[in-house]
């Protein structure tokens, strides 16, 4: 798996994502949503299969982290880690 995400960076979520919240087992999902608009967020830990566990809005969720992207700040403007070309 190629990390790329430490804890607590802080990382964008972008419109269009599940985000769910799993059982404590990790049996079952408790509740999800789906984001609207672009969240910010804060990075917590890998998970197996991909997923990780974000905090946004003071919630725990599991998201995959292929829609996820770092968060950069520039002159009070928030950019990605993927720019485009």
């Amino acid at each position: 798996m190629n990390e790329m995400f430490c804890t607590g960076d802080l990382i964008k979520i972008p419109s269009n994502v599940k985000m769910m919240k799993e059982s404590k087992d990790q049996q079952y999902v408790k509740s999800f949503k789906v984001t609207e608009r672009p969240k910010i967020g804060i990075f917590v830990k890998y998970l197996e299969y991909g997923k990780c566990i974000i905090d946004s809005d003071g919630e725990k969720w599991s998201v995959d982290t292929n829609y996820l992207r770092m968060c950069e700040v520039k002159n009070d403007k928030t950019y990605s880690n993927i720019e485009a070309l």
